[in-house]
């Protein structure tokens, strides 16, 4: 089998190719996070942040299309994230458990009671 040369020029372009790929893909990639289970309807969130750094890591990074980021001083947080029309209450239950104790579901109740009853078995 012949050997394919691979010139820095060709690399570059390649890098190239991939940035712009990714560029235009970035949004349906942020749309689908929080996605992947589908349920009937598409509720709303409201995560409290406790911890600091937690708060900047989670800044960092689009979770959701309809996410907003405030900076929240009270009750020892330090940020609250209000998600609204996200369709997976499994992810969302997923997402907000990998943070561990430095997040909190605030709303709604029904899924926050949930939440809790699972931590606590």
């Amino acid at each position: 089998m012949p050997m394919r040369t691979v010139h820095s020029s060709s690399r570059v372009g390649m890098k190239e190719e991939v940035w712009i790929y990714k560029k235009n893909h970035a949004q349906q990639y942020i749309n689908q996070m929080l996605e992947a289970e589908h349920g009937k309807s598409k509720d709303d969130y409201v995560i409290r942040i406790y911890d600091k750094e937690v708060f900047k890591r989670i800044r960092e990074k689009q979770w959701h299309p309809e996410q907003k980021i405030i900076p929240f001083e009270g009750e020892g947080a330090v940020g609250e994230i209000p998600f609204s029309k996200v369709s997976s209450w499994l992810e969302m239950k997923k997402w907000v458990l990998g943070w561990g104790s430095a997040v909190e579901l605030i709303q709604p109740a029904e899924n926050r009671r949930e939440l809790c009853e699972e931590i606590k078995t």
